[in-house]
Parts: C-alpha cells; sequence; structure tokens
C-alpha cells in the first residue's frame, strides 16, 4: 500500500533570533563584561532565567527584569542597561538566510514569521531591517503574551492567518520549538545552516 503522501506546502514560517538575525548569547556578556565570573552570574540571573520568559510574553518589563538581576548580581544599572543595548545592537542579519527569504519572496511564497521577542527589541528590528514588511503576517511572543514552545502560540499563527497545519512549515534553531509546532499540526525544519535550511525547504515545497 503507498504512503499517503505530505500536503503541498502553502506557507513558510521563519524564527528570527538564530535564524534570520544573530543570536548568540556568550558573545553577547563577552562585549558587556571583561570578568568571566560577571558573565557567567549574568548570564544565570536574566538570560537562562524565569524572567527571560516573561520579557519574552510581555508580561514583564525590562526595567523590572534589570533591577532583578541588578538585585540577584550585585551589578551596577549602569552595565545592565548597557548590556541590554548590546543585546539590541548584536541582532543583526544572517545573510545567506536573508538572502533564502528573499527568493522565496521574489518566488511569492506566502512568508510569515513567529518569534519570542522583546517589545523593545522587535521595535529596533522593525526599524533596522526592511525585509521583515516581506512578512504577510508576524506573531511576536510578547504582542500576543505567549511564548513558544507553548501550543497556544502556534495555534494563534494558525488561526490569525487562517493557515494549514499540514501546509505549513516553521522554521527554528531550537529543537524543542520544532517539537511544539509539530505536536499541534504543523510542519518544522530544525535550522543548522542557511544553506541546510535552504535544501531541505526546497525538497518539501517540491513535494
Amino acid at each position: 500500500m503507498t504512503p499517503p503522501q505530505p500536503e503541498p506546502i502553502t506557507a513558510v514560517v521563519f524564527d528570527l533570533g538564530g535564524v534570520l538575525v544573530q543570536w548568540r548569547a556568550e558573545v553577547i556578556l563577552a562585549r558587556a563584561f571583561d570578568d568571566p565570573a560577571a558573565r557567567a552570574a549574568v548570564r544565570a540571573s536574566l538570560f537562562d532565567s524565569q524572567d527571560w520568559v516573561e520579557l519574552d510574553r510581555g508580561t514583564l518589563s525590562e526595567a523590572e527584569a534589570l533591577d532583578r538581576t541588578a538585585a540577584r548580581t550585585g551589578q551596577p544599572m549602569t552595565a545592565l542597561t548597557r548590556l541590554m543595548g548590546i543585546v539590541r545592537e548584536s541582532l543583526e542579519a544572517l545573510p545567506d538566510t536573508v538572502a533564502l527569504l528573499a527568493d522565496l519572496h521574489q518566488r511569492g511564497v506566502p512568508l510569515y514569521c513567529l518569534s519570542n521577542m522583546h517589545h523593545r527589541s522587535i521595535a529596533f528590528l522593525r526599524g533596522r531591517y526592511p525585509f521583515l514588511a516581506w512578512f504577510r503576517g508576524m506573531v511576536i511572543s510578547a504582542e500576543v503574551n505567549m511564548v513558544k514552545p507553548e501550543p497556544g502560540i502556534y495555534r494563534h499563527l494558525l488561526t490569525q492567518y487562517h493557515l494549514e497545519g499540514q501546509r505549513t512549515v516553521f522554521i527554528d534553531d531550537y529543537p524543542a520549538n520544532c517539537r511544539g509546532a509539530e505536536a499541534v499540526g504543523l510542519r518544522s525544519l530544525c535550522f543548522t545552516t542557511a544553506a541546510d535550511c535552504r535544501r531541505q525547504l526546497e525538497a518539501m515545497l517540491a513535494a
């Protein structure tokens, strides 16, 4: 018996950090703090904490998160404020993935974005990168008060933009986020490099 063929892909959804723009916490921390102990403390108290999740969710302000981090680490607020500026400045476009996005846009492939991102960071990116206008729709965690890999944010994407899960492929660099998408019926592609992403995606689009 011939196995059922997958549905043709009619929409492609991109994550931002780690896929279309750079996200390397260790590089950011090294730019902000000379002392390795300070870098480790701030990473544990901010980047790897529940506060960072709530920043992404939009339920905690940046000022509140930095106040808590200062209390936990003893770092001065000036240093932590500078760190957040470095976070935004470090979100540099990844040229090879942007080139893939451009190719898809030129071919008329419907493009969407689903990303965990703070309010100030997404505002910064919207003012910096014209390629975000190629998306027919964007779901940003802080704007909907949900984060990946929670099921609700993927369902919101499908409902908001009238997408069919099995005809939609979601591209993300975190395997847990890819699994979260698959759990609610989307197809996923776990990003490693732009070249590998292009190869896999072209095969899916051609199926």
